[in-house]
């Protein structure tokens, strides 16, 4: 792993990130109808072969390949022309149990420059002006470029080796508009504090994710910190570049919501969704809400019914969207200091707070405020932050407002992480709902049992996501549904990703039957690894049923799935019935009084 200088560091502006989960190969061995190698799963049944399935639910905890090809009891010489697996979903299904397992996974993150061993939430070293003088100006793997390349990481570590730091934000201190509220008051003057440039998030998109329990993703650089505007046609030629990647099993795009035009946003989630619902057909995208940090009552009207307007109405059942954004606590006071303010605003600010001062002190202010905006080396940069955060409080709140603007995320990295985790600790089925976020203060917009209501169950079906915060609890993710919340088959998230599971596993484990004898033992053959694997996902909750006969059944065979016809042209076709488990999303209780009987 090559590490970049600090002194020229190299990152990515981050407009696109895709994340993957997990999924390693395991062998099948003695003969038929035995149980799979266990060994190096770590007792679990079954790996997924394929890096497009969801399928972290298989992986033993000290499992890291990734992406082997499942190897059959029966041989590896390859039956038929064309080998046909349709797996069917049964509406019919049992509602599994809720369970008030809170689960919340907190990650040591890195800290400063370009070292392995990072620690902290931010590169911030000792002193904060370090980090935001470490701007980015490509993404490279040695002396290569990775523009417009997925690169798959493994860990913060990694993307400090090969896309650099955090950006360098800048803010100015402007007049407040008519209407506007001002965002801190000093004597006369009223000042609104504003980010200035491009507003770059994919470096404290990372951390949020790694955060909540991410592990391997790709990453695909767009463009750099040197851009003028984030670019919605280059997020969507980021989108197409991993047509050929075969791991990843969630998009995610969170810089989407940072263009300038709302349209332009729209247009590139409509295109996650087509990638994912009509070209691969093997991941989902997670959307976020344009302004999705407002309430739904502001007079510039309902961000959410906007984002139902303008979301389209297709692969719906592939796409899963959540509100509010989120308050975090990624940005920290070491990663800010005056450096990060535009000289003139601030010098004139503080000199009008300075006014109200004892005479005999003003002179010692003043001939500190006259530092700012002049060159200075870091020893005397970090001691004039210093004393501006003893003798000014005007000077503490403006970087109070910085760090809030900069802690205001959308959350799509976040939920990336959760699913990550909940599919490590629980299964790829369970649905990933009831579940703190890590690093998250609380939601941009509270949001009530009665607004949850529309938000879970519109008229439109268009369901959205709530991320509320409960008293004693935190902050949860509340809400587990597709955007194709009308439909009764792909309702739920964890419903989609299950079926994806099943679908690419099972499709993967049957191409060693391609080219072998299209005649009854091939089918007992495919018949016996299909349930095998099956059965291992019923044992462990995936599939929902007393006994395995109700929770899967796999048909294959002459006068079953076949006629004669179908073998002259060479097609084994396979047809496979799941009942896959759903949340319990309400919970009825009913109370009565009885008669006393002692």
């Amino acid at each position: 792993m090559k590490k970049s200088t600090p002194e020229t560091p190299t990152g990515v502006s981050g407009v696109l990130f895709i994340y993957t989960l997990q999924a390693a190969g395991a062998d099948l061995g003695g003969d038929l109808g035995d149980e799979v190698l266990k060994a190096h799963l770590g007792g679990l049944a079954l790996a997924v072969t394929h890096g497009d399935v969801a399928g972290l639910g298989f992986l033993g905890a000290q499992h890291q390949h990734i992406g082997h090809t499942i190897h059959l009891l029966c041989g590896t010489d390859l039956v038929a022309d064309l080998l046909v697996v349709v797996v069917q979903h049964n509406a019919d299904t049992g509602i599994c149990q809720l369970l008030g397992h809170i689960l919340c996974v907190l990650q040591r993150l890195f800290g400063h420059g370009q070292h392995l061993d990072l620690r902290g939430s931010q590169p911030g070293g000792e002193l904060a002006r370090k980090v935001l003088n470490q701007n980015t100006d490509k993404a490279l793997n040695g002396n290569e470029s990775l523009l417009n390349k997925p690169f798959r990481i493994t860990s913060m570590a990694e993307f400090h080796a090969y896309f650099g730091g955090a950006p360098t934000p800048s803010f100015t201190l402007v007049e407040p508009a008519e209407g506007e509220a001002p965002s801190l008051v000093c004597g006369a003057k009223k000042v609104v504090v504003k980010q200035s440039g491009v507003p770059f998030t994919l470096y404290y998109q990372m951390l949020m994710f790694f955060g909540n329990g991410g592990g391997p993703c790709y990453i695909v650089s767009v463009g750099d910190y040197m851009a003028d505007n984030l670019n919605a046609d280059a997020l969507k030629t980021g989108i197409d570049m991993l047509l050929k990647e075969q791991e990843p099993t969630m998009v995610v795009c969170p810089e989407a919501v940072g263009l300038a035009d709302k349209e332009l946003c729209y247009s590139v989630q409509t295109a996650m969704l087509d990638h994912c619902g009509y070209k691969m057909r093997s991941r989902v995208a997670i959307l976020d809400i344009y302004d999705g940090y407002k309430d739904r009552r502001d007079p510039a009207g309902d961000v959410v019914d906007t984002f139902r307007g303008k979301i389209g109405s297709s692969f719906l059942d592939y796409g899963v969207a959540y509100y509010p954004w989120v308050n975090t606590s990624i940005v920290q006071d070491r990663d800010l200091s005056f450096l990060n303010m535009d000289a003139e605003s601030l010098k004139s600010l503080l000199e009008e707070e300075q006014k109200s001062r004892d005479t005999d002190k003003q002179a010692l202010i003043k001939e500190q405020i006259d530092k700012i905006g002049t060159q200075m080396d870091e020893v005397s940069a970090d001691m004039l932050h210093r004393v501006l955060m003893q003798i000014s409080p005007v000077y503490r709140s403006l970087l109070e407002e910085m760090k809030r603007i900069l802690n205001l995320l959308p959350p799509s990295a976040a939920m990336a992480g959760i699913y990550t985790m909940v599919d490590n600790t629980r299964g790829v089925w369970k649905a990933p709902a009831n579940v703190s976020v890590s690093s998250v203060i609380s939601p941009a917009v509270n949001i009530t049992n009665e607004g949850q209501e529309d938000l879970n169950v519109p008229i439109s079906g268009k369901a959205v996501n709530a991320i509320r915060s409960f008293v004693g609890e935190g902050v949860k993710v509340w809400g587990a549904r597709t955007l194709d919340g009308n439909s009764l088959d792909w309702r739920y998230i964890n419903v989609r990703r299950t079926m994806i599971m099943l679908e690419q596993s099972v499709q993967d484990a049957t191409r060693a039957y391609v080219f072998e004898p299209n005649v009854a033992s091939t089918w007992l053959n495919i018949r016996s690894m299909i349930q095998n694997f099956l059965n291992g996902i019923w044992k462990r909750g995936g599939l929902a049923g007393a006994v395995p006969e109700d929770a899967f059944s796999v048909h294959v065979g002459l006068g079953d799935t076949m006629t004669p016809e179908d073998i002259l042209e060479g097609i084994l076709r396979v047809t496979v019935l799941v009942a896959i488990v759903r949340p319990a999303e309400f919970i009825e209780i009913t109370f009565q009084q009885q008669m006393q009987k002692s």
